[in-house]
């Protein structure tokens, strides 16, 4: 992983990749074989495949806080740093972003965001690239692991040096969660600066099997991660400071039903990890969801765990915990019924996207 970092820092000051960059705007152009960093584990499996140019114009960042409510967008033209004389240096800063076929404008990111401004003190920063996420395959993510962080770093590295780095919490969800994992060691590679806390929700699980890729808890203070599909889509193995199994982790968590097909399921039992997280972000001690620590992350079970031991589970999770926990929730996260969720997952899971799915699965 160092080698990777260090490569992945040659990178961001070449000046001749910055000239690639903006002479490629082309959306479906050929990865160059020259001067560029692949993602740390296999190739496309998909022989002659066009790879979709990770771009810095794919990616949109806004902060928000108390003066800012409706956000001020970072111009990648002033180094992001257009936003800094706005930022709070005393005040925390929120750092939210999605996955692969996923987005900012709606749900995961907004509704955090709106829960964190509730309290005056946070700052939020979004990072949407909704465009790439919904165009790219999978793996096309997983082989440009090194210019997503690169990005990400670039966009976070002037908030980071204003508020310094233990003031700074990373949310990511499903595969964003690796490749903010990788920005924060560039980070503190470049500013000597370590993210205090980084909240890995569901975390993915293909093509980041091997723990020494992707987040890991080596990269900020304190790492914690909420797995809802373990072994199915997200990584059954614990790799943060503190790992909550909520319901065993599996598929499919209470809610989403059984006879959906498997895309849907996961689908739902994922989205959980952010829907369950959401509800703790304001929560008062006495409505805090406790879980139990836990002897084995790898099958967990109710009778191997201490019921004396026990942690708030969310973002009430203090720095201090580490270990294992395990926790039963059954209240629906979300403000609308569970019938209507469910049918509008449904709909989401288009014929194509499931179709690329298996082709992905049958070239591995």
């Amino acid at each position: 992983m160092n080698k990777l970092v260090a490569l992945i820092l040659l990178l961001q000051n070449s000046s001749s990749v910055s000239d690639n960059l903006q002479a490629n705007q082309n959306n479906n152009i050929t990865r160059p074989t020259s001067n560029r960093i692949s993602g740390p584990l296999r190739k496309s499996p998909l022989e002659n495949f066009q790879m979709r140019y990770v771009l810095d114009s794919d990616f949109h960042f806004t902060f928000y806080n108390k003066d800012h409510p409706k956000g001020i967008e970072m111009l990648k033209d002033e180094h992001y740093k257009n936003i800094l004389p706005q930022v709070f240096p005393d005040k925390p800063v929120r750092f939210i972003t999605h996955g692969w076929k996923a987005s900012c404008k709606a749900g995961f990111c907004t509704e955090l965001r709106d829960e964190y401004l509730k309290n005056e003190d946070n700052q939020v920063i979004i990072a949407e690239w909704e465009s790439l996420s919904n165009e790219i395959e999978y793996f096309e993510i997983v082989e440009q692991t090194g210019e997503f962080a690169v990005i990400f770093s670039k966009a976070l590295t002037p908030v980071v040096e204003k508020v310094h780095g233990e003031n700074v919490q990373i949310i990511a969800l499903g595969v964003g969660a690796h490749l903010c994992g990788i920005a924060a060691e560039l980070i503190t590679n470049t500013t000597k600066m370590k993210i205090g806390r980084i909240t890995g929700l569901d975390p993915s699980w293909r093509s980041f099997e091997i723990p020494i890729y992707g987040l890991q808890k080596s990269q900020a203070t304190f790492v914690d991660i909420i797995h809802t599909t373990a072994g199915s889509s997200g990584i059954p193995e614990p790799r943060g400071h503190v790992d909550f199994y909520p319901n065993g982790g599996i598929v499919p968590q209470p809610g989403c039903r059984r006879r959906f097909m498997r895309f849907a399921l996961d689908k739902c039992s994922h989205n959980l990890s952010w829907g369950w997280f959401k509800n703790t972000i304001n929560s008062q001690p006495k409505n805090y969801k406790m879980g139990y620590r836990c002897t084995s992350g790898k099958i967990l079970n109710i009778f191997y765990c201490n019921f004396n031991d026990v942690t708030p589970f969310g973002q009430m999770t203090p720095a201090s915990a580490r270990g294992v926990y395990y926790l039963e929730i059954k209240k629906w996260p979300f403000p609308s019924n569970r019938k209507e969720f469910n049918k509008n997952e449904t709909k989401k899971i288009e014929v194509q996207s499931r179709i690329k799915e298996l082709r992905f699965f049958l070239c591995l």
